[in-house]
């Protein structure tokens, strides 16, 4: 969980969802994985779920939730 702040921070993410989060931290492998870790995150306070994306869903797959960084963690 730890990691996954540092590299949002280090590359000044404001927001993700758990597709752009699986494509900046290589050693989550999994969707469940990269959900769990969001999750935590969600529990401790470091992000907050803003709803869905903003772009329509393509070949029927649903919107993945976006996740706003808190400033303060």
């Amino acid at each position: 969980c730890q990691q996954v702040l540092e590299k949002l921070q280090e590359e000044s993410v404001k927001q993700f969802n758990r597709r752009d989060l699986m494509r900046l931290v290589r050693s989550l492998k999994t969707a469940e994985e990269a959900q769990s870790v969001i999750d935590r995150m969600q529990d401790y306070g470091y992000v907050a779920e803003q709803g869905e994306s903003s772009q329509a869903p393509k070949n029927g797959r649903p919107s993945l939730p976006v996740y706003e960084v808190n400033p303060y963690a």
